[in-house]
């Protein structure tokens, strides 16, 4: 080997190593080598022709340029199966793309030198040095640029150990949080029920150059009024590898959200391979898809204010920040499937003993009426009325007929949980005229249904038709008093 020899080698292995970046690395098709270049799509945006979740990124850059290989490897050459097969060549020439290992290159013209020598040398592996081998130049199109993706269900080219010198320290968005019934196209704003899709328009901002792309992962979190999380943060969706499955769970494509803006609208609860939701009515122990509770104290998620929270990131991990509201969005919501009843309802004296009873308990599939037991006279004295709903309520009233004071009910319980409740009222003076007494209570639950009417004869409910809202989203059960006596 003369010296220009050993020069020329060795300048070819400095290139492999420097360049290559190694077997776990790619580098930028494109010059400069070391980029990093403007994206204008990354991996989970969603294309119309035909119905697919973009599985690669797109380099922008003008048409015309060279494109190299990210990697040492060759173009695949394979044998015709049949005479009448078009030859790789002619795939490779009129569907604008090459191969070179796992790689695909799309929107590129390929050199011609390449095809004629793919013609002549059928079932031989063309031979290609990353940075070194031209490819060809990239397709004149509107928006031009070079769509990178690794083939056969491979990994997001941006990642680490892809093009790993790729920068994004722009911020992911999150610009809207809506929930819609799952089957339906119906959004629900102020309270929810039922099955639910919680949909996102989220985007991630470029830091080079100005496009705007997809953010690479998103989830939802649930916190129930105590600011406790009862469900995730569930990343549902990931666009690290090529989406397989049933792609259209994960994008919306209604109403408005049929224009191109539907690129960047996700259904947040699903996964990339099957359509998923949050089943407000779960019964708990039971997974997403189990047995709904048909009573509020049997729910996983039991009725009450939550707050619901959207998160994105981008791959770089920038985003998912509730505290800045970087790549977050929360909302305040209701969740409502059942009609609060009158759980309990007792009478004590001051020396806190039990002088009257009454509870409703589930037996079987119907709630049956227990009591009063004790329903001992109430004599001279101070008693305290100790009253249980079903569920959190707000401005419960007390009354007892024939009597002259005020009943002022409090709760000890922290706001937005506050289901139990006591009143205090004296026998004697003001007292109530002997004999039979009715008393009488009024509530609200927090979306504002009224508690279920339950005269005094009344002794057996049955959730599914009185209490529980049905599919239709009727609340059902008559509102009005709920009267113990």
């Amino acid at each position: 080997m003369n010296t220009s020899s050993r020069i020329r080698f060795w300048m070819l292995l400095s290139n492999l190593w420097l360049i290559g970046g190694g077997a776990w690395a790619y580098q930028w098709p494109v010059s400069p080598f070391a980029g990093p270049h403007p994206i204008s799509a990354t991996m989970g945006e969603w294309r119309d022709n035909p119905p697919h979740l973009h599985a690669g990124v797109d380099i922008a850059r003008e048409a015309g340029i060279n494109v190299y290989p990210s990697v040492t490897g060759s173009i695949p050459n394979p044998a015709r199966e049949r005479p009448e097969d078009p030859l790789p060549a002619d795939v490779y020439q009129n569907g604008h793309y090459l191969k070179v290992g796992d790689l695909d290159y799309v929107h590129i013209v390929p050199d011609q030198s390449i095809i004629d020598w793919l013609r002549e040398n059928e079932g031989q592996d063309y031979p290609v040095t990353a940075g070194i081998t031209l490819l060809g130049t990239i397709q004149a199109m509107d928006a031009a640029h070079l769509h990178l993706e690794e083939a056969n269900g491979g990994a997001n080219p941006l990642r680490m150990g892809g093009l790993d010198n790729y920068e994004d320290t722009g911020r992911a968005y999150v610009y809207t949080l809506e929930f819609v019934r799952e089957g339906t196209e119906t959004i629900l704003t102020d309270r929810i029920y039922g099955k639910m899709d919680i949909l996102s328009r989220a985007k991630d901002s470029q830091s080079n150059g100005s496009a705007t792309v997809s953010v690479h992962r998103i989830g939802y979190q649930v916190k129930n009024s105590q600011d406790t999380i009862v469900l995730g943060p569930l990343y549902n969706l990931q666009f690290d590898s090529t989406v397989g499955g049933s792609r259209g769970w994960v994008y919306a494509n209604f109403g408005d959200r049929q224009s191109n803006l539907s690129t960047y609208y996700y259904w947040v609860t699903n996964t990339q391979s099957e359509g998923r939701y949050w089943n407000t009515r779960l019964k708990t122990g039971q997974l997403w898809n189990g047995a709904d509770a048909v009573l509020n104290s049997e729910a996983a998620y039991p009725d009450g204010r939550y707050k619901v929270s959207t998160l994105a990131f981008d791959i770089r991990g920038n985003g998912g920040n509730l505290d800045t509201s970087e790549g977050a969005m929360t909302v305040d919501i209701d969740v409502d499937n059942f009609r609060p009843f009158l759980e309990r309802a007792e009478i004590r004296n001051s020396d806190g003993v039990t002088k009257y009873l009454h509870t409703w308990n589930l037996n079987g599939t119907a709630l049956e009426k227990s009591g009063p037991a004790p329903n001992e006279a109430l004599g001279d004295g101070t008693y305290t009325i100790n009253l249980r709903f079903s569920e959190p309520v707000v401005n419960p009233t007390v009354a007892i007929n024939t009597y002259e004071g005020t009943l002022t009910l409090a709760s000890s319980d922290p706001a937005g949980n506050q289901k139990n409740f006591s009143a205090n009222f004296s026998v004697g003076n003001n007292s109530p005229q002997e004999g039979l007494r009715t008393m009488t209570v009024n509530a609200a639950d927090l979306a504002g249904n009224a508690l279920l009417l339950l005269p005094v004869t009344k002794t057996t409910i049955n959730p599914g038709s009185e209490i529980t809202r049905n599919s239709e989203g009727t609340m059902q059960g008559t509102p009005g008093s709920a009267s113990v006596d």
